[in-house]
């Protein structure tokens, strides 16, 4: 039952991927992880776009993780052509402004 549950995670994620025009694979970070974000760490940026993607939007692009461990980036939201930016984090919703 896990395995299903990840192979369709894994589906979903790579969907996402093909939808928001990704351009391949982001430069993973790099040097050590402060005590104050460390649990920001496990955050990463294939969760924060499934997170947003979850939450009716579409080609998600221009991810950034501030030092807050907030996701920032752009996105469509689904039967618009319009790009928002958009915010994420772990706990707390998507924020499109």
């Amino acid at each position: 039952m896990r395995q299903a549950a990840t192979a369709a995670a894994m589906s979903l994620l790579a969907s996402t991927l093909l939808l928001c025009g990704c351009s391949g694979p982001h430069p993973a970070p790099t040097g050590p992880v402060s005590r104050a974000n460390a649990g920001k760490a496990a955050f990463n940026e294939a969760k924060a776009i499934e997170k947003i993607y979850r939450a009716g939007f579409t080609r998600i692009s221009l991810m950034r993780r501030d030092d807050n461990g907030v996701w920032r980036g752009q996105a469509v939201r689904k039967g618009t052509q319009t790009p928002v930016t958009v915010s994420v984090t772990e706990d707390g919703p998507v924020v499109a402004q």
